[in-house]
């Protein structure tokens, strides 16, 4: 297995009884707007970095865009690292190989929005690993379209 990360975006993001989240209003790679310059009331973005145990994060960086323009940035350092590895809840198996698990949910609300763009996420590991996750486009269109 290879160091990977995955995205959700959704509306919100809910922290529930037993420690599970509830992500409401998840989107599929694309938002419709009816129109620009808007303002989003909140987006919100799940991210889950994912590495063998045999290759552990040293460093972990999240850098989130919006077009070219860096939302949010955000840092592991080693430390923190060590201490996340050793939550069991951030270490499951595999196909028998153990993985540890870095899970980050940020809130942009609100969050303006000047024309179409891309949200992407960039998360750098070890000072040498550059891992994409899928991105949120943001359209002009309407969005009952797509139930047709």
């Amino acid at each position: 297995m290879r160091r990977q990360i995955s995205t959700i975006f959704c509306d919100d993001i809910r922290q529930e009884a037993g420690g599970k989240l509830s992500l409401m209003g998840v989107y599929s790679g694309v938002m419709f707007v009816p129109d620009f310059p808007i303002i989003l009331p909140k987006l919100c973005i799940s991210i889950t970095a994912v590495t063998p145990s045999k290759n552990p994060f040293k460093k972990i960086s999240f850098k989130i865009f919006k077009a070219d323009d860096v939302l949010a940035e955000n840092e592991i350092d080693a430390n923190q690292l060590i201490e996340l590895s050793k939550n069991q809840n951030n270490v499951v198996e595999n196909d028998g190989d153990k993985i540890h698990m870095i899970n980050m949910a940020l809130v942009f609300a609100p969050l303006q929005i000047e024309k179409e763009c891309v949200i992407r996420i960039r998360v750098y590991a070890d000072d040498e690993e550059e891992l994409r996750g899928p991105g949120l486009s943001i359209k002009l269109g309407d969005s009952n379209l797509l139930l047709n």
